[in-house]
């Protein structure tokens, strides 16, 4: 069975537009502890972990942070870029706590918040 596939429109890119594009896929989600953090469009992170999805907001000061992208760190923690340019870096405990709050969540979904502070 062999199956050709054909491409029904050509798009030129820059090299500017396809590096943009390719650090924007990375940052999109990262992989820590089998649990994937995703960037939602809202500032928010979904990390789905047993097929279980929570929605997480990071907060400072009782202000909601904008998450802008997310890394992963050689520690097994992870680094949370604002959408202003802060950045903040949870340690690998802080992530498993994260974790460990979306698998015991009892419905899909649950919302839930990280203090940057306490971090």
């Amino acid at each position: 069975m062999n199956k050709n596939y054909f491409m029904k429109k050509i798009i030129r890119l820059t090299e500017s537009d396809l590096s943009r594009i390719v650090r924007r896929v990375i940052n999109e989600s990262v992989v820590i502890n089998n649990a994937t953090f995703s960037v939602n469009g809202d500032g928010t992170v979904s990390i789905t972990v047993d097929k279980k999805t929570a929605k997480i907001r990071f907060s400072k000061f009782y202000m909601d942070i904008n998450v802008a992208s997310l890394s992963k760190t050689s520690d097994g923690g992870c680094k949370v870029k604002s959408k202003n340019g802060t950045e903040k870096t949870l340690s690998k405990e802080n992530v498993n706590s994260v974790i460990n709050f979306v698998k015991g969540s009892s419905t899909e979904g649950s919302t839930g918040g990280v203090d940057m502070e306490k971090v």
